[in-house]
């Protein structure tokens, strides 16, 4: 079938039809058309001189189905809806770019009005920020600041706005005008630009921001199934057609559970991250272990850091590869984890040491610093690379260099005083495409560990029979076995591309461990050689345990998908506590993930339907409207998914708070114990 679905993806006819006409159902044509359209690259395509081709392709591909393929051909026809109307509103939104004042400058004068205009907007944004009380709330998901107009807006939504915007835009340019290299991007050198032209970069920053509103839910619309339905003059919404809007394209789709459960294990990575430690930390001693600016040069081996957020990062990366980042020789993409760690805290120890203003330095000047800050002069080459801005840079927050003419580097310091580097290290492996298979030997191994430490003897084995059978991890609670395949795949981090390769890949892995599941029965000498049980006696329950915390509620497919965070929490103790960091109370909650005083087999299926971690998030999850400029007479609507925190926030007080009933019990067993503890002194006095 792979054969076929190339074959068509590349407009070739004949495999598929020869199938179509010796075995095909309708079922199984939908599930190679699906596969088909997901080649987006091949079925959106941007120059419209080069859409001929792909046209008379579909055309010949709906013509050769007959009578029983109704669902097929549904697709094919949504599918082409999707896309023709998509690359419709792409051409307006592109010649209206071209009709932009802006556009008739100098380049070099629109690229520099670009840089400065976001610049201006992100210090704007920080003064927002450094003068609300919000600050004072920073371990919040949710902060809202207001700005000189009074609004209130996320600051963290309006960065990530704004640097999408000049992503974009950057890359339009550099496409453009040929800017590329192999490895980077080379920009012209810095021209001075006047406050007029920033503001004439405003109305490509609208454009933009239509675009990757629109490439994202085109994307979304053909991968997880979209509608575009379209209104125009009479039929158009007031708040249109206030606008001078007289045709307007309405996407619409639901989010499906990929998206839904990558998008709370985001939120949980988000939400750890933000967790306070530096308290922590401080009380460790591990804050004395912060280099001095005075110092010139460091060296790994000392274990001394540029920031305390640096041992945060050291951490969060060592959880993530289950290693020890100091230690560890795996190289990815030419660095070792340390180094991926250090040159980063290195770009923004060198920021720090230099004025906002002044942004361009020269390339040896940044090499010198990285290579002072503990990397050799080789490996600061190929980090200086890896951060540059190029075709595979997702944003300017992972790649926050930009090479210039004359061997210069502009840097993006106010980026890199507040991006989130483990977040920015992960997602810069990701949009490289690194080889990370170096982490499921070592998450395997902590898997074991983690079931040994709740007193789980847990075991890996292999064995063929015509078939080699490979098991991670198996173990036996009660009357049931436990088969956990191991994962250690990066999260998408909301991309759609990504999302339908992870849906994919769940797909796999749910054959993959009910194979080994099969295998089991129908060789029940293996588990009497390994456990010494009868398997006719025990429930097989297979796991994919992932090692990034992307769980999903309930079997799928017959299959429970786990994650380390969650498994480790719930094995580790029944009950959850609620800690207040102001006086570091820790309050025992009325939450109990065990019903006795072990756990049992049914209390960890109960965990697995329905794990603790996402119950907060429950109905938290909603569409919000949005529309956005096509031209002066296009506009498309979109309906886009995000959480309502402060719903979050009363879920997860619900979930861990006692009763009221409960807390006035135990206020009067205080109460009675005082009483007593008063009346025995008294009568210690008269003794």
């Amino acid at each position: 079938m792979s054969n076929v679905v190339k074959e068509l993806s590349e407009y070739k006819l004949d495999g598929f039809a020869e199938l179509l006409n010796q075995s095909l159902d309708d079922d199984e044509a939908l599930d190679i058309l699906n596969k088909m359209f997901s080649t987006l690259t091949t079925f959106i395509i941007h120059p419209s001189s080069k859409r001929k081709k792909r046209d008379d392709f579909i055309d010949s591909l709906r013509s050769i189905f007959y009578d029983g393929f109704d669902n097929s051909i549904r697709l094919i026809d949504e599918k082409v809806n999707v896309i023709k109307n998509a690359e419709e509103l792409f051409d307006s939104i592109s010649d209206f770019i071209n009709e932009c004042v802006i556009s008739s400058l100098p380049i070099d004068t629109q690229l520099w009005s670009h840089i400065e205009r976001a610049k201006a907007q992100q210090l704007s944004i920080r003064q927002n920020v450094e003068r609300s009380d919000s600050k004072k709330n920073i371990s919040s998901l949710s902060v809202k600041v207001r700005n000189e107009q009074g609004v209130l807006y996320n600051p963290d939504a309006a960065t990530e706005n704004n640097i999408k915007y000049l992503t974009l835009t950057l890359k339009l340019l550099a496409f453009r005008n040929g800017w590329g290299t192999e490895s980077a991007y080379i920009f012209p050198s810095k021209v001075d630009v006047s406050e007029d032209n920033t503001e004439q970069a405003g109305a490509i920053e609208l454009l933009a921001r239509s675009w990757l509103s629109l490439e994202d839910i085109a994307k979304r619309s053909i991968l997880f199934n979209g509608h575009v339905n379209i209104t125009e003059e009479e039929n158009i919404g007031n708040d249109l057609k206030n606008n001078g809007v007289k045709k307007a394209y309405h996407f619409d789709r639901n989010e499906c559970k990929i998206e839904y459960f990558d998008s709370i294990a985001c939120e949980r990575v988000k939400k750890a991250l933000l967790q306070n430690l530096v308290s922590t930390i401080k009380y460790l001693g591990l804050d004395k272990k912060i280099k001095s600016n005075s110092d010139k040069t460091f060296e790994f081996e000392d274990k001394t850091y540029l920031f305390v957020d640096e041992i945060l990062t050291h951490i969060s990366i060592s959880e993530v590869f289950c290693c020890d980042t100091h230690e560890n020789d795996a190289p990815y993409n030419g660095l070792f984890l340390r180094e991926w760690i250090r040159g980063y805290f290195a770009l923004k120890s060198f920021s720090e040491n230099h004025s906002e203003d002044n942004n361009i330095f020269s390339y040896d000047e940044i090499l010198t610093h990285i290579v002072n800050s503990g990397l050799s002069h080789e490996k600061a080459e190929i980090f200086i690379n890896i951060c540059s801005f190029a075709q595979n840079s997702k944003d300017l927050f992972d790649t926050p260099l930009l090479r210039l003419n004359e061997n210069n580097v502009y840097i993006f310091s106010y980026l890199l005083k507040q991006i989130n580097i483990s977040q920015v290290i992960m997602s810069r492996m990701s949009s490289l495409e690194t080889d990370n298979s170096k982490k499921g030997l070592a998450f395997e191994k902590t898997t074991h560990e983690m079931l040994r430490n709740a007193g789980i003897d847990s075991k890996t084995f292999q064995f063929k029979r015509d078939e080699q059978y490979e098991y991670d991890a198996v173990f036996i609670l009660n009357n049931k076995i436990f088969i956990l395949e191991c994962k250690n795949r990066s999260l998408c981090w909301s991309d759609p591309i990504k999302l339908h390769r992870q849906g994919k890949f769940i797909e796999d892995a749910i054959y993959q461990v009910l194979r080994l599941k099969n295998a089991l029965v129908q060789h029940p000498e293996v588990i009497r050689e390994h456990f010494n049980v009868n398997i006719e006696d025990y429930e097989i329950i297979p796991i994919i345990f992932n090692r990034m915390p992307f769980s999903w509620e309930g079997p799928l497919d017959g299959v429970y998908i786990s994650d380390y965070s969650s498994l480790s929490r719930f094995l580790k103790s029944s009950h959850i506590n609620k800690i207040t960091t102001k006086s570091d109370v820790v309050t025992k909650t009325r939450y109990k993930q065990w019903k006795g005083e072990v756990v049992t087999a049914e209390d960890l299926l109960n965990h697995l339907k329905s794990p603790l971690q996402l119950k907060p998030f429950k109905n938290t999850r909603v569409g919000n409207g949005y529309w956005w400029v096509g031209n002066n007479e296009k506009a498309f609507t979109v309906v886009e998914y995000e959480f309502n925190h402060n719903k979050y926030r009363e879920n997860e007080m619900r979930l861990l708070s006692i009763p009221s009933s409960k807390a006035k019990e135990n206020k009067n067993i205080k109460k009675n114990k005082r009483k007593l503890a008063r009346k025995s002194k008294r009568a210690n006095r008269k003794k």
